[in-house]
């Protein structure tokens, strides 16, 4: 749970990546009001995730490369 926290807030996007693929994450799916919103991450925002899937309230983010 820690580390997923410190991923939720991290602001340095390498570090990130590598959370994710370190845990062979492939996609992150969230709901309209998830709690991962509520608390600030920003999907939109972020250059190594791609939407893939916006139906309803779904929302599905594949994890692309990132160097």
């Amino acid at each position: 749970i820690d580390e997923t926290n410190r991923f939720l807030i991290n602001q340095d996007p390498k570090s990130a990546y590598k959370f994710l693929t370190d845990n062979r994450i492939k996609f992150i799916f969230l709901g309209k009001n998830d709690t991962m919103l509520q608390t600030g991450f920003k999907p939109d925002e972020k250059p190594y995730l791609l939407l893939v899937y916006n139906q309803g309230n779904t929302l599905i983010y594949k994890v692309k490369e990132y160097q």
